[in-house]
Formats: C-alpha cells, structure tokens, sequence
C-alpha cells in the first residue's frame, strides 16, 4: 500500500483489535508460566512483565497490554481459588488471555480509512484502494459444501455457493459505484498455494471493462519521498566511520552490495521498515526459529564428542513447543504446515549428523551461536569485524565453521573463479563474503588456533537439508584468497563506501558535491 498512500498528505484511520496472545508480554508470560513448578504469585507475575525492558522505553501498546494482562490476572487467581493442578491453571490462563485483545481506535474523520470490505457499503469515496483480490479471498471460500448436489438446492431454494457470490457481487457493486478512482491488488507470488491467482471478479472487471493490469514496485517512487537527505562529503564520512567502528557484520555487508539505499536506511539512518507478517518476514522469523531450536538440541553436548546415544537425548517435539514465541505462534496460525517444515528440517540436520558419527567419523561441537570480533586497520583507523557464527565444531579433527541458511542453497553460491568477482554488484555472492568474513574472525582469535578452519553452509527449511562446502585447490590457495579478500574488502569499504558517489536522483539520500 505504500507507494499508493504516499500521495496522500492526511491521517489514516484504521481500527484494529491487538490480540494479547501477539504481545511480548504474553510471550514473557508464557515463558514464565513454563518454567514455573507452582503458581507464581501476583508480584512475581509483575516482575516478569515488567523485567524485560532493559532500559528501553516500551510502547504504549505493551504498556497497555502488560496492565490487562496483569488484570486478568488478578480476576482469574480470585475465579480459580483452590485449583490443585497448578499445570491446568497455567493453561487455562493462557487461553482466557489468548481470546482478549487490545481495541485501537482510530480516528474516524481521517481523510484515509483503512476498513473491512462490509463497513463500506454505505459510504462513498474519492480513491478507492481495494486489496487482497486474490482467488478466494475477496469473494470467499465456498462455505455452503454439503452432500446435497448443486441442482437440489437450486429446486428447494438452499443456500448455495452462487447465492454467496451474488450477495458479495452485490457489496462490491455497491462499493464501486460511488468511487472516483478504483485501484485493485493481489499478490503475484509467496508461499500460499492460492497466492499467485488473481481472483475472478478482477479477470471479469479485466476482460468486460478493459481494467489496466500493471505490476507494483514495492518501494514509494522518488518523485513522492519526503524524506530524502542532502548529504555533505564530510558528513557522510563521518557517518559511514562511526558505523564501521561499532562493526560491519556480514549481513550488512550483503545489504550495501545489493541496495546501498536500503543499507543506509537501515545501517546508518537507523530507519527500519515496520515489521510485518509478508512471505519474506514470515521465512524470516520461522528462520529464526529454526535456528533456535538446533541451537538447544545441541547445547548440552558442547564439549563433547557426539555419540550415538546424545542424538537419541534429543527431543525435538519438546525443543520445539518451549522455543515457541507469540510471533512464531503467529506464523503458524496463518501456515500451519510450515510447523511440519521446520520439524522435517531439524530431523534432517540431526539426521546427517548421526549418520556421519555412525559411519565411524568423530564430532565434536565446540561452540554454537559464537560472537567475534576484530580489527582491521585503514588509514589509521580501526573497523570492526563481527560475526555470530551458527556453530563451530572438529569433525574428524578439523576445524570446521557452520553456518545456518534459511531456505534454496546450491553449490554454485560457493563457487568462483576469481576472488575479485566475489564483489561484483551485478550478482553478489553473500555466503561466500558471510563464510570468508567467518574464517578471518576465527584467524584473528588467538582462542582457535592457526589452522584455517573448513567453511560450509548447512540449508534449512528447504525439501532436503544438506551442507556444501567452500573448496580450496589447496590449503596455499586457499591462504592466498583469504588474504587478498582482507585487502579487496578494505579497498572495497574505502572506494565503494566512503568515497561512494551517488546519483542524484536517489530517493533516500543525496550526496552534496562541492
């Protein structure tokens, strides 16, 4: 909706119900409740919505929702009195507070309304933007199946599927004819089967009254952005260097070479998109998860050379339903089988990893979720290097670095010919810059030794989990490339990003040449 709304200079109105059971509140709660061998009491419940802060000021949202949480609390403890299973309390607490919500109202003289499909029918307006006109989503499912055949209730006059589509034919006629201007949209592509068809109504409005069909780009266009900057040469500097002493990390990396713009939004701007549950943030958090849930699977046997009786300790089931999150919780409910992908996946990695302790070969995990960091010089001044790696481990004594993927991976991401092209801005290749950036962390920490370590990628969440590995010719190329990419990434920060030259016409920030 972005680039549509951006034309409009006005408040937006838009009435929404938070449910509980989203908030961190709730997740704390259920954290708390988890853990907890008898009720907590009501000071203990206040700590533990109240703890989480860190000194950071929370949003009136959370705030709001931690007082009816805290509430409902109270009321329930009074109702629930001389309950002996104190596991059965915590569970139906859960579930009353779950079925509340927090009512956001809006404000109803806007000039922009943001509202559900029946709330319009008595209303007329300017610009119409109409959503979510995909196959069965504007026009509904066909809610009236039964065993009675379509002729039947047509003969008695039952309720049937086409009474459904004309009563809704009926809303969106309504709905259209009082509109100066009608925009529709539906989603190309995602994860959702139904996701890439464009719903009936919109082909009949396409074919009959000759409806412009053009793609939306996802970015609000230049000629409309208010927030553009106009950048001094010194400042710029200046900004770019404070962002490089605190540390450049791989994945901020990745961001500049693929769009400077976003990279300066987010990095040194500190400008960050809303968070929102579309396809890519739903991969992202179930990544996220993922990662998780490996992560305690494997902690207890840090240290250890893994046996075949550590993989039977294992319980995934039970690893997976403590390392929920209300925002997981949310994922699922709107994909419920991406639960059985991420299980499927943490099968398959423990699943590699018995078989190669069961062929004869040893394994030992030494670290899992590792921060590094270091510094390399340039002009006199420092950059910090750092990095989270996902896991480092001996596999038949080498030291090996794992780094978890979310989603397709192919050999060919590892794969180059040169280590200059590796920077290449046409096609940047991120898990060899992540891997290499990995292997100079771990060469510039006197905790690991001085032998180079093996760099491999471990895929998740995709139909089979497999790991490929960065291959050397030789262990001299090898040293050969991970020094000239030191020199090639100090040549790259200096050229490419703090003596960047940018066009003029960019939508978030201007350079000011003088």
């Amino acid at each position: 909706l972005l680039p549509m709304l951006a034309q409009f200079e006005a408040d937006i109105n838009c009435s929404v119900k938070l449910s509980l059971g989203r908030t961190e509140a709730y997740a704390n709660l259920k954290e708390l409740l988890s853990v907890a061998k008898s009720r907590p009491s009501q000071s203990e419940i206040e700590e533990k919505l109240n703890g989480q802060d860190d000194g950071v000021k929370s949003s009136r949202l959370e705030t709001l929702a931690r007082d009816l949480i805290l509430r409902e609390w109270i009321v329930f403890q009074s109702l629930s009195t001389g309950m002996e299973v104190e596991s059965a309390f915590g569970e139906l607490f859960l579930t009353e507070v779950r079925s509340k919500g927090i009512v956001v109202k809006g404000d109803q003289d806007a000039s922009v309304q943001i509202m559900g499909l029946l709330e319009t029918r008595a209303l007329n307006f300017d610009e119409l933007i109409l959503c979510n006109m995909n196959e069965g989503e504007i026009q509904g499912k066909k809610t009236y199946n039964s065993l009675i055949p379509f002729e039947l209730k047509s003969a008695f006059s039952l309720p049937s599927q086409s009474d459904h589509d004309s009563l809704m034919a009926y809303h969106l006629y309504r709905l259209f004819i009082g509109a100066r201007g009608i925009s529709v949209l539906y989603l190309e592509n995602g994860m959702d089967i139904m996701t890439g068809e464009q719903s009936r109504i919109l082909k009949q409005l396409e074919y009959q009254h000759g409806v412009q069909n053009q793609k939306m780009i996802s970015e609000v266009p230049s000629a409309v952005n208010r927030d553009a900057i106009d950048w001094k040469p010194q400042d710029w500097k200046e900004r770019v260097w404070a962002f490089l002493e605190k540390g450049l990390s791989a994945s901020a990396l990745s961001s500049m070479l693929r769009d400077p713009e976003e990279f300066t939004r987010s990095y040194l701007l500190g400008i960050r998109r809303p968070s929102s549950l579309d396809d890519f943030e739903m991969f992202s958090q179930l990544g996220i998860y993922t990662h998780d849930v490996l992560e305690k699977l494997y902690a207890p046997f840090v240290g250890e050379e893994l046996s075949s009786a550590a993989f039977d300790q294992m319980k995934v089931d039970h690893q997976m339903e403590i390392s929920l999150t209300a925002r997981i919780e949310e994922v699922l409910s709107r994909r419920p089988f991406l639960f059985r992908l991420v299980k499927d996946s943490v099968h398959d990695v423990i699943q590699q990893d018995r078989s190669f302790v069961k062929s004869g070969n040893s394994l030992k995990i030494i670290a899992l979720e590792e921060f590094l960091s270091c510094e390399l010089q340039l002009h006199g001044r420092s950059i910090k290097l750092k990095g989270f790696i996902d896991r480092i481990e001996l596999r038949n004594s080498r030291l090996t670095v794992v780094d978890y993927k979310t989603g397709k991976v192919e050999q060919s991401d590892l794969n180059y010919r040169e280590i200059e092209a590796v920077f290449a801005s046409s096609k940047p290749k991120d898990k060899v810059h992540q891997l290499f950036i990995y292997a100079i962390l771990l060469k510039k920490s006197s905790s690991w030794g001085e032998d180079l370590p093996d760099l491999c990628i471990q895929s998740l969440l995709s139909k089979k989990a497999q790991r490929f590995e960065l291959h050397f010719a030789s262990s001299e190329v090898y040293k050969s490339d991970l020094q000239s990419y030191e020199a090639l990434l100090l040549h790259w920060i200096e050229s490419e990003l703090l003596n960047r030259s940018f066009d003029q016409k960019t939508s978030v920030f201007r350079l000011e040449q003088k």
